[in-house]
């Protein structure tokens, strides 16, 4: 389901490359799902190799609240946050897209990071969507991108939430 969510929201948005994390069971982070990229021919996390990328905290070890990290500003303020140029602003610190860029050769540009909230309106994950491709460039997601995604995350959000249920009560 997990993989499926990510597919069909990139193809809809024809972003290149997306991650999906989900809130931890304690509530204290956020857990890598599934993490695809296209042009890198990476698809992992759901039902392919496992995932055992580092959490991101919602608190920092100093004790303060996480607000370097994209996500987990989009998971604490509940809001669509896309953003044109991960290189090119202040805002937020991309140490680990950075990273991954570094390592892989591939260049993180565009982003939509949307909030899952379930029916009793709470986060539940995040929908990172990276890279969405016009005539083969690099173009910033637009209005419409944050209208359709926006619909369909709370649709996502419940399936992920039933899911959860069925899955705990067969536990």
């Amino acid at each position: 389901l997990l993989e499926k969510i990510l597919t069909l929201l990139r193809k809809l948005t024809s972003a290149e490359a997306g991650t999906l994390y989900l809130k931890s069971k304690d509530g204290n982070k956020l857990d890598f799902k599934v993490v695809q990229n296209d042009p890198l021919n990476i698809n992992i996390g759901g039902t392919k190799k496992n995932l055992d990328w580092e959490s991101l905290p919602f608190i920092l070890e100093d004790g303060s609240v996480n607000n370097q990290m994209v996500a987990i500003v989009c998971a604490n303020g509940e809001k669509i946050i896309n953003i044109k140029d991960v290189y090119n602003t202040t805002k937020y610190i991309f140490k680990g897209t950075k990273e991954f860029d570094k390592t892989t050769g591939y260049r993180s540009k565009s982003m939509l990071v949307i909030p899952l909230i379930n029916h009793e309106n709470e986060v539940i994950g995040i929908l990172q969507l990276i890279n969405k491709l016009e005539n083969h460039s690099i173009v910033d997601f637009n209005k419409s991108d944050e209208k359709i995604i926006k619909s369909l995350a709370s649709q996502a959000a419940m399936s992920l939430t039933n899911t959860q249920l069925i899955l705990s009560l067969e536990e």
